[in-house]
């Protein structure tokens, strides 16, 4: 991501790889033989996807005027067989709105969840439970999360992240349409 309005998102499935990428009003897609110009509504599916469920993007949400934040009250969230109470806050930004558990304790965003397509294809809540915290430019984020969908959890959960980037020049030909 490349705020305020840039992203790339690359997608291996077997021996096929194939890219989504957007600067503004304009999409392309990029797979390994072909590529074209994303129609307006695919590219905004795309801002929803990844601006919308994204830890950071949904933290930095809160300086765009558009988007809106309501505190939906207590809850509890399980982690490694402990429960611990966190205050649900829903954002919603860029047509997707994520409901973040963080705790009145210590502050930590302890868990996410949005509704998407799921490992089926099917509608339902991703949930993500975050631990392992590290910090990153002076910023303290989750490196693990266990994911469910619809209470379950998926087959690749646990997810560990070796490292994250913020504040890191991205060259703009990241985001430019694929050449033919």
């Amino acid at each position: 991501l490349e705020f305020p309005d840039q992203v790339r998102q690359e997608n291996t499935w077997g021996e096929s790889s194939y890219s989504f990428r957007a600067a503004g009003s304009k999409g392309w897609y990029q797979g390994s033989e072909e590529g074209y110009p994303l129609h307006p509504q695919q590219n905004a599916a795309l801002y929803r996807q990844t601006f919308g469920h994204n830890l950071i993007a949904v933290l930095k949400a809160r300086n765009e005027p558009q988007a809106l934040v309501t505190h939906l009250g207590s809850g509890e969230v399980e982690r490694d067989g402990k429960k611990f109470a966190v205050e649900k806050v829903a954002v919603a930004i860029r047509g997707s709105t994520t409901t973040l558990g963080i705790s009145p304790a210590t502050g930590e965003i302890g868990s996410m969840s949005y509704r998407a397509a799921g490992p089926r294809l099917s509608l339902g809540t991703i949930e993500k439970v975050f631990s392992n915290y590290g910090s990153t430019g002076g910023v303290i984020l989750p490196m693990s999360a266990t994911v469910s969908f619809d209470g379950k959890p998926l087959e690749d959960s646990p997810v560990h992240l070796k490292f994250v980037r913020l504040d890191e020049p991205v060259e703009p030909s990241y985001f430019e349409a694929p050449k033919p």
